[in-house]
């Protein structure tokens, strides 16, 4: 019979050698109560002494908790489970007296069956043993990625449950599902849990014995208060701040658990959740290495994004590193003031590193331009300014969770809405990946031969990783979306000009939108609306006569549609409410009622869409669209002499800020931007963001502009 676990205390030990060996292990969940009755079993010349009577007394007055002599139901990789309706099964619902239920050999809560009580070992002669999910290798089995491995880890705790989900959201936008969160406290492992996602707990000795100690102190500084809690009443922990002791317990745990996966054969990629993924980070890792990280200063990788292959180098030179954290650790505990740089578990990787010889590991660093660090990204802006497109971004050289969360934020990088969930793609499903090589991504920019035109470049921070490829140019599709209200002779131009322009027999329908006059407007003007020296009455008049204009316009080309609005939108209502694309080959150019086109801006248009959007080698995910206005780049501030940015013989450049004169914009990144404005909670805050957001919030939910100013205010107070 195989060894029983009963709370975080075994009994029947007289195998406990062979347990620690053997993964064929069962485990039995037992309550407080009746772990009281095992106890009293285990008197010495009772009727239910047994051998190993003596070690688990022992082990019960033991005041060091040693996870790897005692054990617990979390680190058992099987359970027991009775066969349901056995004839023979004694715990057999129909075998059992009138009255009684079956009491539980099971697992913990979330398993195939509850936890209520618990057997005697030997009550149950028809169970089967079953693969528990917590189990480290369960899990890994089920989330590693099956041809390469490798498996992406997260160490969190409940004080970083946010940045926890968005570093998450960040991974499944990019299509990777190979991730483990790795909880050190009891409250993220729950909460996790709970909510169906990949995580294992485990905590060290030394960050175990490092809370019992804050525990019996005065400040209990672990825990966020006593009012938060996870769902099951556990107490949350709070953020720790850089290298501070409790983030060394933190990390101890993080030691010695990627040690524990790379024994089991994995690669593993360690990242920091304050990390978050544009791209796919394992394409770029160099495989021939045993460990491969991050770029940190001069020569050395950081502790917050390591590739370790499953190699004896990689885990030797690992075992080394618990070895002295395990040292450095007792040494910060006995000290008041010390560097927290000085002392992490980074530094000591790197001092390892540096003191090995060539041929005991092969080590090196991942290019700055792929994983971006806070230094290079948020600070020097070298990232943006040479037009670079990082697969990661660390939020590092910065301390404080609300400050690192704010970064994110100014980038919209940050996917978690509210409810701690991420942030929906309503209306497109997630486009075929298509990634392009890096020396394309940090070459110059491209610039084309057809007239002077801005193509509109994303930040690279901003872009949503993989954009889509259409299949074919055929399906292809046009519709030009007008915004008007009370401008009726631009309008009458604008119509006059596309009445001109050679649409090359295409198909191409015609939307019009007519804002509804602003209730200020309204109650300004007469009763009689007529007054010719009003300004309200004259605006509603030409109001009238836009309405009127396009329902009489014609248009040869396709279908035509007026929208008038039934409530006042405002320009920026106008435009969020004007599009959102259907599919990845439908094209939308939006047209404000005071503008113009050329007789050949579609012959142009259609050109530089299949070029730059339809055709694979051409096509950059970062570019989110093409504006027909020609720009002129004039750098510095007036006095000084103004001077052209551009050569007078480019004719096509590409630029991170767009216009709104004549925008074409991409389907997958105007539906991206649409999804991210409408919702109050996730809009940046302050400036022109804000207040599209604000608007959008009232459309959608029928005029609550002040619940969308609350949303806006418990976000970003």
């Amino acid at each position: 019979m195989p060894p029983f676990i009963v709370g975080r205390v075994r009994w029947d030990n007289w195998l406990l050698a062979q347990f620690i060996g053997n993964q064929n292990a069962a485990a039995v969940d037992a309550t407080e109560v009746v772990f009281a009755v095992h106890l009293n079993h285990m008197k010495v010349g009772g009727s239910h002494s047994r051998s190993g009577t003596d070690y688990n007394i022992n082990l019960t007055k033991s005041d060091a908790v040693d996870p790897k002599k005692l054990g617990d139901v979390e680190s058992c990789d099987y359970y027991l489970a009775p066969i349901p309706n056995s004839p023979g099964n004694a715990l057999s619902p129909k075998n059992l007296p009138a009255g009684e239920s079956a009491p539980s050999v099971f697992t913990r809560p979330g398993a195939d069956f509850s936890t209520t009580s618990s057997a005697p070992s030997g009550a149950c002669p028809f169970c089967t043993l079953r693969p528990k999910e917590q189990s480290i290798d369960v899990m890994l089995a089920k989330q590693a990625d099956p041809q390469t491995r490798d498996v992406i880890v997260a160490t969190v705790n409940s004080g970083y449950l946010d940045f926890s989900i968005n570093w998450m959201c960040t991974l499944l936008r990019i299509g990777r599902k190979n991730f483990l969160f790795h909880a050190t406290d009891r409250a993220m492992y729950t909460i996790l849990r709970d909510r169906g996602l990949p995580v294992i707990y485990y905590e060290s000795n030394i960050a175990l014995e490092y809370k019992a100690l804050l525990a019996q102190s005065a400040n209990g500084s672990f825990i966020v208060s006593a009012d938060e809690t996870a769902a099951d009443g556990t107490p949350r922990e709070k953020a720790y701040d850089y290298g501070s002791v409790a983030y060394q317990a933190l990390m101890n745990s993080r030691t010695e658990f990627i040690y524990k996966i790379l024994q089991k054969g994995y690669n593993v990629l360690l990242s920091d959740v304050d990390v978050v993924f544009l791209r796919d980070p394992l394409q770029f890792v160099d495989r021939n290495l045993d460990i491969q990280g991050g770029a940190h200063k001069v020569e050395k990788i950081t502790g917050g994004f390591i590739y370790f292959r499953a190699t004896d180098a990689a885990r030797a030179l690992w075992v080394k590193v618990l070895l002295q954290h395990r040292t450095v650790f007792k040494k910060i505990q006995a000290m008041e003031n010390f560097n927290i740089h000085s002392m992490t578990e980074q530094e000591l990787v790197n001092e390892l590193l540096k003191a090995a010889k060539p041929d005991e590991i092969k080590w090196g660093t991942i290019d700055e331009k792929v994983v971006a660090d806070g230094k290079r990204f948020f600070i020097d802006k070298l990232s943006q300014k040479n037009g670079e497109w990082p697969a990661a971004i660390h939020n590092n050289y910065i301390i404080g969770v609300d400050n690192k969360r704010q970064r994110f934020m100014n980038i919209s990088m940050w996917l978690v809405d509210d409810d701690l969930r991420c942030q929906a793609f309503p209306g497109l499903q997630a486009p075929t990946p298509y990634t392009l090589p890096l020396a394309h991504v940090t070459g110059p920019p491209a610039r084309g031969s057809s007239g002077m035109r801005a193509l509109a470049s994303s930040p690279a921070a901003l872009s949503p990783g993989n954009g889509p490829v259409p299949a074919t140019v055929k399906d292809f599709r046009l519709t030009v979306k007008i915004i008007a209200f009370n401008r009726p002779r631009a309008l009458l131009r604008l119509f006059r000009s596309l009445d001109a322009a050679d649409f090359m027999g295409d198909k191409v329908d015609l939307d019009i939108y007519i804002d509804f006059p602003s209730p200020e407007l309204v109650a300004n003007a007469t009763l009689e609306q007529n007054d010719p020296n009003n300004e309200a009455d004259i605006s509603l008049q030409e109001y009238a006569r836009v309405r009127q204009m396009s329902e009489v316009y014609r248009w040869r080309h396709g279908r035509k549609q007026v929208h008038a609005r039934d409530k006042h939108y405002g320009l920026a209502g106008q435009w969020l409410a004007s599009w959102f694309p259907m599919g990845t080959t439908e094209i939308a150019i939006i047209l404000e009622d005071d503008n113009i086109v050329s007789p050949y801006f579609y012959v142009w248009l259609k050109r530089a869409v299949e070029y730059y959007y339809f055709n694979p080698e051409q096509f950059d995910p970062r570019v989110y669209g093409i504006m027909l206005q020609s720009q002129h780049m004039i750098p510095g501030r007036y006095p000084k002499r103004p001077k052209e940015f551009l050569p007078h013989d480019a004719k096509f450049f590409r630029y991170q800020l767009l216009s709104t004169w004549g925008p074409v914009f991409f389907p997958h990144h105007w539906a991206e931007f649409i999804s991210w404005c409408v919702c109050p909670a996730v809009c940046v805050c302050g400036g022109p963001h804000r207040r599209l957001g604000s608007r959008a919030g009232e459309r959608e939910r029928g005029g609550a502009g002040e619940e969308s100013r609350r949303c806006h205010a418990r976000r970003w107070r």
